[in-house]
């Protein structure tokens, strides 16, 4: 399965010819590929999110959501890859977004049962004799 999502990734990337041409933006699109390149994900949101910012192109989304997936942050992934789907991509690029979201929720611990159903507990009133009448005198 890995082998395949990094085939399909790979393929949506290189179908997906539309990078940023914003200058600034495809300055950050680079710099977040590269450090996508060398594993530093938190430096590729980063770059990633900024680049989106300057020219929103539907490839950076993409990459984003990937090194957020990467980095651990499956949450946020999840929202990233949706805008992502939003915007109408391609079968290939469904295809490989799919399979990683795919991956987000076999990575989710599962959710825990809901606890049972506790009633409180009866309190009952405790009568108390009543005192003794006071001597004579």
């Amino acid at each position: 399965l890995c082998a395949s999502v990094l085939a399909l990734t790979v393929e949506a990337r290189a179908d997906d010819a539309d990078p940023p041409a914003d200058p600034a933006a495809r300055a950050r699109y680079d710099e977040g590929m590269e450090a996508y390149g060398r594993r530093a994900f938190a430096a590729a949101i980063e770059a990633f999110a900024a680049s989106y910012a300057i020219e929103g192109k539907p490839a950076t989304l993409f990459a984003q959501a990937q090194a957020t997936r990467l980095g651990g942050d499956c949450r946020a992934a999840v929202v990233l890859y949706r805008r992502f789907l939003e915007t109408g991509p391609g079968p290939k690029q469904v295809e490989a977004t799919n399979l990683a979201l795919a991956r987000c929720a076999a990575s989710e611990p599962p959710k825990p049962e809901p606890p049972p159903a506790v009633l409180p507990p009866v309190v009952r009133e405790t009568v108390r004799p009543a005192p003794p009448p006071p001597p004579d005198r």
